[in-house]
Protein backbone atom coordinates (compact mmCIF):
# COMPACT_ATOMS: atom_id res chain seq x y z
CA UNK A 1 0.00 0.00 0.00
CA UNK A 2 1.15 3.19 -0.97
CA UNK A 3 1.29 5.60 1.96
CA UNK A 4 -0.37 9.20 1.88
CA UNK A 5 0.91 12.27 4.18
CA UNK A 6 -1.05 15.12 5.23
CA UNK A 7 0.28 18.18 3.89
CA UNK A 8 2.54 19.59 6.53
CA UNK A 9 0.71 21.48 9.57
CA UNK A 10 1.93 25.41 10.13
CA UNK A 11 0.97 27.95 12.53
CA UNK A 12 -2.38 29.30 11.97
CA UNK A 13 -3.77 26.16 10.71
CA UNK A 14 -6.96 25.19 12.85
CA UNK A 15 -7.01 22.13 14.32
CA UNK A 16 -10.09 20.38 15.29
CA UNK A 17 -11.19 18.14 18.51
CA UNK A 18 -13.50 15.45 18.34
CA UNK A 19 -14.35 13.06 21.11
CA UNK A 20 -14.94 9.68 18.61
CA UNK A 21 -14.60 7.67 21.89
CA UNK A 22 -15.13 9.05 25.38
CA UNK A 23 -15.57 12.64 25.86
CA UNK A 24 -14.85 14.75 28.83
CA UNK A 25 -16.73 15.34 31.79
CA UNK A 26 -17.40 18.75 33.43
CA UNK A 27 -15.12 18.15 36.67
CA UNK A 28 -12.16 17.91 33.82
CA UNK A 29 -13.36 20.30 31.11
CA UNK A 30 -10.35 22.49 32.77
CA UNK A 31 -7.89 20.15 30.70
CA UNK A 32 -9.77 20.98 27.58
CA UNK A 33 -9.60 24.62 28.23
CA UNK A 34 -5.68 24.94 29.20
CA UNK A 35 -4.77 22.32 26.00
CA UNK A 36 -6.75 24.71 23.96
CA UNK A 37 -5.10 27.98 25.07
CA UNK A 38 -1.62 26.32 25.58
CA UNK A 39 -1.98 24.91 21.49
CA UNK A 40 -3.02 28.59 20.75
CA UNK A 41 -0.61 29.93 22.51
CA UNK A 42 1.92 27.58 20.09
CA UNK A 43 0.27 29.39 16.85
CA UNK A 44 -2.66 27.50 16.30
CA UNK A 45 -6.01 27.78 16.14
CA UNK A 46 -8.37 24.84 17.74
CA UNK A 47 -12.16 24.25 17.58
CA UNK A 48 -13.97 22.50 20.47
CA UNK A 49 -16.51 20.66 19.03
CA UNK A 50 -20.02 19.73 21.04
CA UNK A 51 -18.95 16.17 21.85
CA UNK A 52 -15.71 16.81 23.91
CA UNK A 53 -17.98 18.52 26.33
CA UNK A 54 -20.26 15.62 27.33
CA UNK A 55 -19.43 12.06 28.72
CA UNK A 56 -22.02 9.06 29.49
CA UNK A 57 -21.27 5.52 30.05
CA UNK A 58 -18.07 5.62 28.56
CA UNK A 59 -19.60 7.58 25.24
CA UNK A 60 -19.44 11.26 24.41
CA UNK A 61 -22.26 10.99 22.56
CA UNK A 62 -24.34 8.34 20.50
CA UNK A 63 -22.58 6.70 17.62
CA UNK A 64 -24.57 8.61 15.16
CA UNK A 65 -23.96 12.19 16.05
CA UNK A 66 -19.87 11.11 16.68
CA UNK A 67 -19.84 9.57 13.43
CA UNK A 68 -20.99 12.86 11.89
CA UNK A 69 -19.63 15.31 13.57
CA UNK A 70 -16.29 13.46 12.48
CA UNK A 71 -17.00 13.32 9.22
CA UNK A 72 -18.24 16.89 8.90
CA UNK A 73 -14.66 18.32 10.69
CA UNK A 74 -12.82 15.82 8.03
CA UNK A 75 -14.89 17.44 4.87
CA UNK A 76 -13.70 21.07 6.47
CA UNK A 77 -11.15 21.83 3.99
CA UNK A 78 -10.14 24.79 6.51
CA UNK A 79 -9.32 21.43 9.49
CA UNK A 80 -5.75 20.30 9.12
CA UNK A 81 -5.74 18.11 11.90
CA UNK A 82 -8.16 15.79 13.81
CA UNK A 83 -6.99 15.35 17.51
CA UNK A 84 -9.55 13.72 19.92
CA UNK A 85 -9.21 14.69 23.74
CA UNK A 86 -8.39 11.23 24.75
CA UNK A 87 -9.46 6.98 24.08
CA UNK A 88 -12.46 5.13 25.81
CA UNK A 89 -13.73 2.21 24.35
CA UNK A 90 -16.21 3.03 21.83
CA UNK A 91 -14.49 4.44 18.70
CA UNK A 92 -15.18 1.34 16.87
CA UNK A 93 -18.93 1.88 16.73
CA UNK A 94 -18.53 4.64 14.41
CA UNK A 95 -16.13 2.99 11.61
CA UNK A 96 -19.21 1.57 9.61
CA UNK A 97 -21.23 5.25 9.78
CA UNK A 98 -18.23 7.00 8.48
CA UNK A 99 -18.13 7.29 4.64
CA UNK A 100 -14.78 6.07 3.41
CA UNK A 101 -15.10 6.58 -0.10
CA UNK A 102 -15.69 10.52 1.15
CA UNK A 103 -12.52 10.76 3.33
CA UNK A 104 -10.27 8.68 0.50
CA UNK A 105 -11.62 11.39 -2.06
CA UNK A 106 -10.67 14.32 0.72
CA UNK A 107 -6.74 15.58 0.97
CA UNK A 108 -5.32 13.25 3.98
CA UNK A 109 -5.30 14.71 7.06
CA UNK A 110 -3.07 14.07 10.21
CA UNK A 111 -5.30 11.83 13.27
CA UNK A 112 -3.09 12.21 16.27
CA UNK A 113 -3.64 10.35 19.70
CA UNK A 114 -2.73 7.33 21.63
CA UNK A 115 -5.33 4.79 23.53
CA UNK A 116 -8.63 3.91 21.73
CA UNK A 117 -7.49 6.57 18.99
CA UNK A 118 -5.39 4.19 17.60
CA UNK A 119 -7.86 2.12 17.06
CA UNK A 120 -9.26 5.18 14.64
CA UNK A 121 -5.91 5.48 13.25
CA UNK A 122 -5.09 1.59 12.60
CA UNK A 123 -8.33 1.58 10.70
CA UNK A 124 -8.17 5.01 8.97
CA UNK A 125 -4.86 4.19 7.21
CA UNK A 126 -5.55 0.55 6.71
CA UNK A 127 -8.73 1.75 4.61
CA UNK A 128 -7.40 4.89 3.49
CA UNK A 129 -3.54 4.74 3.12
CA UNK A 130 -3.28 8.20 4.87
CA UNK A 131 -0.55 8.34 7.06
CA UNK A 132 -1.95 8.88 10.91
CA UNK A 133 0.05 9.47 13.95
CA UNK A 134 0.74 8.00 17.48
CA UNK A 135 0.93 10.58 20.29
CA UNK A 136 -0.20 12.20 22.80
CA UNK A 137 -3.79 13.30 23.18
CA UNK A 138 -5.30 16.92 23.26
CA UNK A 139 -5.88 16.89 27.27
CA UNK A 140 -2.30 16.31 27.41
CA UNK A 141 -1.62 19.23 26.09
CA UNK A 142 -3.29 20.96 28.68
CA UNK A 143 0.74 20.67 30.47
CA UNK A 144 2.61 23.87 31.44
CA UNK A 145 5.23 22.00 29.67
CA UNK A 146 5.80 19.00 27.71
CA UNK A 147 8.32 16.61 28.06
CA UNK A 148 10.99 16.04 25.16
CA UNK A 149 8.48 12.69 23.98
CA UNK A 150 5.19 14.00 24.31
CA UNK A 151 6.26 17.64 22.77
CA UNK A 152 7.58 15.22 19.59
CA UNK A 153 4.11 15.27 18.00
CA UNK A 154 4.97 18.78 16.92
CA UNK A 155 7.93 17.68 15.01
CA UNK A 156 6.06 14.61 13.29
CA UNK A 157 3.19 16.59 12.42
CA UNK A 158 4.91 19.90 10.77
CA UNK A 159 7.25 17.63 8.41
CA UNK A 160 7.94 18.53 5.45
CA UNK A 161 7.39 15.70 3.06
CA UNK A 162 10.62 13.14 2.78
CA UNK A 163 11.88 14.97 5.91
CA UNK A 164 13.57 12.23 8.45
CA UNK A 165 12.25 12.64 12.01
CA UNK A 166 14.39 10.51 13.90
CA UNK A 167 12.68 8.84 17.51
CA UNK A 168 13.06 7.61 20.60
CA UNK A 169 11.74 5.84 23.85
CA UNK A 170 11.67 8.02 26.81
CA UNK A 171 13.95 7.98 29.65
CA UNK A 172 10.79 7.03 32.21
CA UNK A 173 7.45 7.00 31.88
CA UNK A 174 4.41 7.30 34.36
CA UNK A 175 3.21 4.22 36.28
CA UNK A 176 0.03 5.31 37.34
CA UNK A 177 -2.71 8.21 36.69
CA UNK A 178 -4.02 8.99 40.43
CA UNK A 179 -1.68 11.99 40.69
CA UNK A 180 -2.61 12.99 37.05
CA UNK A 181 -6.38 13.00 37.82
CA UNK A 182 -5.86 14.84 41.72
CA UNK A 183 -3.70 17.30 39.80
CA UNK A 184 -5.46 17.78 36.65
CA UNK A 185 -3.48 20.10 34.01
CA UNK A 186 -0.36 19.57 34.98
CA UNK A 187 1.03 16.58 32.90
CA UNK A 188 2.69 13.74 33.16
CA UNK A 189 3.99 12.16 36.15
CA UNK A 190 7.02 10.52 35.13
CA UNK A 191 8.64 8.48 37.69
CA UNK A 192 9.99 5.16 36.44
CA UNK A 193 12.93 4.28 34.24
CA UNK A 194 12.05 3.18 31.05
CA UNK A 195 13.46 -0.16 30.23
CA UNK A 196 13.34 -2.54 26.95
CA UNK A 197 12.60 -6.46 27.47
CA UNK A 198 12.73 -8.68 25.14
CA UNK A 199 10.98 -12.52 25.19
CA UNK A 200 13.07 -13.59 22.55
CA UNK A 201 16.73 -12.76 20.52
CA UNK A 202 17.01 -9.17 19.58
CA UNK A 203 16.18 -8.33 16.17
CA UNK A 204 16.50 -5.84 13.52
CA UNK A 205 13.72 -4.78 11.41
CA UNK A 206 12.42 -1.63 8.97
CA UNK A 207 9.37 -0.70 7.17
CA UNK A 208 5.95 0.63 8.04
CA UNK A 209 4.43 0.22 12.14
CA UNK A 210 0.61 -0.02 12.48
CA UNK A 211 -0.48 -1.31 15.80
CA UNK A 212 -2.62 0.22 18.38
CA UNK A 213 -4.23 -1.72 21.46
CA UNK A 214 -4.91 -4.85 21.27
CA UNK A 215 -8.03 -5.58 23.04
CA UNK A 216 -10.14 -2.78 20.42
CA UNK A 217 -8.26 -3.65 16.98
CA UNK A 218 -8.96 -7.22 17.33
CA UNK A 219 -12.76 -6.44 17.28
CA UNK A 220 -12.12 -4.52 14.22
CA UNK A 221 -11.42 -6.70 11.48
CA UNK A 222 -14.38 -8.23 10.57
CA UNK A 223 -15.37 -4.31 10.34
CA UNK A 224 -12.68 -3.56 7.48
CA UNK A 225 -11.71 -6.38 5.74
CA UNK A 226 -14.10 -5.62 2.89
CA UNK A 227 -12.84 -2.29 2.95
CA UNK A 228 -9.45 -2.95 2.59
CA UNK A 229 -7.27 -1.10 -0.24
Amino acid sequence: MKIQYPTPLQKGDKIAVTAISSGVERPLHILLEEAKSNMESLGYQVELAETVWTEEKARSATKEKRAKEFMDLYMDPTVKAIIPPWGGQFSLEIFPLLDWEKIKKMPPKWILGYSDISTMNFVYTTITGNASAHGINFVEMSAPTLDETSSGWERVLTANQKEIVTQQSSSKFQSSWEKVFKNPATGFYLDSQTEWKSLNTKETFSGRLLGGVINTLQKVHHLIKWKIT
